[in-house]
């Protein structure tokens, strides 16, 4: 196995030797193990911080249920009080919190996200939903 990585990144840097050759760490999905993976120059590095970053908070199922159900609450005892509700989402990521806030019937949602990336992703995100969310960077 580490025969074959070193061939491949000999071969990648043989071969560009005019671009620089980066090496990231990636889990083997079959295997679970984590293994090197060598990328040129173009490799979008916004989107490695993106899916690393943001990822184990998508994929947390209890998390998002418990955010989920906190909204809900919140939100009905608030209208119960005849009180509009405004939702200010600070650091939204994908967006997933304040597509939440909506359904669970926030009266506007205003999310905002930093690392542009993401932004573009809420807002795609967004636009295939029946949920529009104003993101502000």
């Amino acid at each position: 196995m580490r025969v074959k990585l070193l061939q491949k990144i000999y071969k990648t840097l043989r071969f560009h030797r005019n671009s620089m050759a980066t090496f990231t760490q990636v889990i083997n999905p079959l295997s679970g193990q984590n293994e090197w993976s060598v990328q040129n120059d173009d490799y979008d590095y916004q989107m490695e911080l993106t899916c690393t970053g943001f990822g184990d908070m998508l994929h947390d199922k209890e998390r998002n249920q418990k955010y989920f159900a906190a909204l809900r609450s919140t939100i009905a005892r608030m209208h119960s009080d005849g009180r509009e509700v405004h939702v200010l989402d600070i650091g939204t990521g994908t967006g997933i919190l304040s597509m939440m806030a909506l359904s669970a019937g926030a009266d506007t949602v205003t999310a905002c996200e930093a690392f542009m990336p993401m932004a573009n992703c809420a807002e795609r995100i967004s636009r295939q939903t029946d949920l529009v969310i104003k993101c502000v960077w």
